[in-house]
């Protein structure tokens, strides 16, 4: 598990989407939680996955002032064969 918060200055975001202008939105804040984790389910077989969430808002205040999802999530699985393919 991750909690974080990030401060950052002249940071640069899209604006519009066409034409995407790339403009300096000035400083914001990020703020977040990360959890990940990894099973093994047998010795041949694993799985894994992690979920992400975050806001983030302008030094104006303005909320989510980035194309970044607030939620993401992805999940996988490893299978190692017996002759060394994974």
């Amino acid at each position: 598990l991750t909690v974080y918060r990030s401060e950052m200055e002249d940071l640069i975001t899209r604006a519009g989407f066409m034409p995407i202008r790339l403009v300096n939105q000035g400083s914001a804040i990020f703020h977040g939680v990360e959890l990940e984790g990894n099973i093994t389910v047998n010795q041949h077989l694993s799985l894994n996955g992690n979920a992400s969430w975050q806001e983030n808002k302008s030094g104006t205040g303005q909320k989510d002032v980035t194309f970044t999802p607030n939620f993401m999530a992805k999940a996988g699985a490893a299978y190692d064969f017996q002759n060394g393919i994974t």
